[in-house]
């Protein structure tokens, strides 16, 4: 119950971060809001974003991404929710380089 209080009344703390994840949902019906799962604890924070930027979150749906900006968290240093001022999207893992390309890149030897 704790928990719940904490949420509707807000975070205890404010400050400026990030928060990385998985981007499962986007609501639209009163202030624009997505919510990133926490890929180890599948824990999600609320996400607000302004309106302009729809087209780039519906984009990055279910993809793992990095977003940025004023950050609410609980006295345990949860977080809770964002105010989202920029957002990366992560590549798929099938883009990301190999073992055998990132040594080539680094200049180590076969």
């Amino acid at each position: 119950m704790l928990a719940n209080v904490d949420e509707i009344i807000g975070g205890k703390y404010m400050s400026f971060g990030s928060v990385e994840g998985v981007l499962k949902a986007i609501d639209l019906s009163r202030k624009p809001v997505f919510r990133i799962y926490d890929l180890l604890t599948n824990k999600s924070v609320r996400c607000y974003f302004s309106s302009n930027s729809i087209d780039e979150i519906k984009d990055a749906l279910e993809k793992r991404v990095s977003v940025s900006g004023l950050v609410k968290s609980r006295e345990d240093g949860e977080k809770l929710s964002i105010e989202v001022e920029e957002i990366e999207i992560f590549p798929p893992e099938d883009e990301l380089p190999t073992i055998r390309e990132i040594i080539g890149i680094l200049g180590g030897k076969d």
